[in-house]
């Protein structure tokens, strides 16, 4: 884009305003980057520093500047708050970040047909506060909720709080409002009523999309009527068999909770060197669990699952604990500010094989010689989403790269159990490659409605360089291969933590 940069920008500014654009260098580095920073050397080979930043303030201006983009063939990125890490909201090759949060308000609340209308860079926590004043609440949102926008969330796909219950992302929503790669505006669905019978499910379609089919500027998100009751407790397991036969049992049984998930013991050790933090470690597995409803049936559903879990040798932790546990539920990656880079990573496993997952993932990181933390949510009887994370340095890029190959390992140990990765970001897209017999249409389905490929592009199969060229998936995993080699050859990187008040390190 650049001999034609400055016109561009003119041309956006006419738009949105000056005060909500920008090309300074410090602006277009802030967006160069989500939750995991990159080592340099990736300026090598990807693109990341957008050529513009813009904040949009409506569906409208969002549409205008799609369409200069279209005409310009210039890549468009969506982006929330960038909660989530390696590349899913960094350009592949510059062009145009827009920045959504700047988009959140809340329409309207419908407390008759239990929906709320909001704007994509609306916090899942304000909205949760604000139908609340209603005495009406989310089914499920992101652990991040605090950080996380609306159409950050949606555009993943994700899974979170109340996924037992409620289901993922997908299954808040009751219709979108997009702007399409050409510019137009369109509803997915109904505002008032389910999408059933009316052909394609549109709304589906753009939920994890990750922003490559279109941009999310309003969304429609069903509300439930506040709990009357809500009960959170915890149990600690000294096995890991134990905790996840305590699992298998109550996934097996006719028990609802609202959430149910699970940290190991290393994850409160990280939060231990935290400020203000003080959590008891000793035990292998602490499950988190949540029932909600009328009080009666809640008593009674806590005192089953207490019996199921107590035979399974958990023992109950104290109430002040649990407090604390769930306090912490929208902070999973508070230890980054301990100094060293976070990374996390997402797989999704069958039930019956959370053991063998956990054992593997343990396994692995010892290999690579990486210190790690394990947490899990239960997204339904069936299906866990295992989110290991990893201490690292990006100033040590050698190092750095060679970590990245936990990701491939992980991904290749959950498609063995049955289960698949996350296949979203610039990093993670080549391994949605092992869903070969979808792969064609995906990418039909993309070229259909984005012929040009400026709706975040590199982020669907394969990721792509900032020279035009692709590189194909099973190139990239044979490289996250190779450092992975690197990684055992290696010496083991000793990381030191940023001490806390207290004077702790690691």
């Amino acid at each position: 884009m650049s001999e034609m940069s400055n016109e561009i920008f003119s041309e956006i500014c006419k738009i949105v305003g000056n005060e909500n654009a920008s090309m300074r260098k410090l602006d277009r580095e802030v967006y160069s980057h989500d939750i995991s920073p990159l080592p340099g050397v990736f300026g090598l080979v990807f693109d990341t520093l957008p050529d513009i930043v813009v904040r949009p303030g409506n569906s409208q201006e969002v549409s205008n500047i799609v369409k200069v983009a279209y005409k310009k063939q210039i890549p468009v990125i969506p982006r929330g708050a960038g909660t989530w890490g390696l590349g899913g909201a960094v350009p592949a090759f510059g062009g145009i970040v827009l920045d959504m949060t700047r988009m959140n308000k809340i329409h309207s609340i419908d407390k008759d047909n239990l929906c709320i209308t909001a704007e994509p860079g609306v916090t899942w926590k304000k909205i949760d506060d604000f139908a609340a004043k209603n005495s009406l609440g989310l089914g499920a949102y992101p652990s991040s909720a605090p950080a996380a926008t609306v159409g950050g969330w949606l555009g993943t796909g994700g899974v979170g709080l109340g996924t037992y219950k409620y289901g993922g992302a997908g299954d808040q929503v009751r219709t979108l409002e997009v702007v399409l790669p050409d510019g137009r505006i369109i509803e997915t669905g109904f505002e008032k009523v389910a999408n059933n019978s009316t052909g394609f499910d549109l709304t589906r379609l753009f939920v994890g999309s990750e922003g490559t089919l279109g941009i999310i500027t309003k969304a429609t998100i069903k509300l439930r009527p506040k709990p009357k009751s809500t009960n959170v407790f915890a149990f600690d397991f000294s096995e890991l068999e134990d905790a996840c036969m305590s699992i298998r049992k109550i996934v097996h049984s006719n028990l609802r909770p609202w959430h149910l998930g699970f940290f190991d013991s290393d994850h409160y050790r990280f939060l231990n060197l935290t400020e203000n933090s003080k959590f008891t470690c000793d035990f292998k597995i602490r499950l988190i669990i949540v029932f909600e409803g009328e009080k009666e049936i809640v008593e009674n559903e806590c005192n089953i699952c207490k019996n199921i879990i107590e035979k399974c040798k958990g023992r109950e932790v104290d109430k002040e604990e649990t407090i604390k546990c769930w306090e912490e539920r929208y902070y999973e990656f508070r230890a980054k500010h301990l100094g060293p880079t976070v990374v996390p990573y997402e797989v999704f496993v069958p039930v019956s094989g959370i053991k063998e997952a956990i054992e593997q993932t343990e396994k692995l990181a010892k290999s690579l010689k990486l210190t790690i933390g394990i947490g899990a949510t239960l997204c339904d009887e069936n299906t866990v989403a295992l989110m290991p994370y990893y201490f690292s340095d990006e100033s040590k890029v050698v190092r750095f790269l060679s970590h990245l190959s936990f990701t491939k390992k992980l991904a290749d140990m959950s498609i063995s159990l049955g289960g698949h990765p996350a296949g979203l970001g610039l990093f993670y897209a080549p391994f949605l490659a092992k869903r070969a017999n979808v792969l064609e249409l995906m990418t039909d389905i993309k070229c259909a409605l984005d012929p040009k490929n400026i709706m975040n592009p590199g982020k669907l199969i394969e990721s792509s360089t900032r020279y035009g060229f692709n590189i194909p998936p099973f190139a990239f995993r044979a490289g996250l291969e190779m450092f992975a080699l690197a990684s055992k050859i290696l010496p083991r990187q000793e990381i030191k933590m940023v001490e806390n008040k207290e004077g702790k390190e690691t």
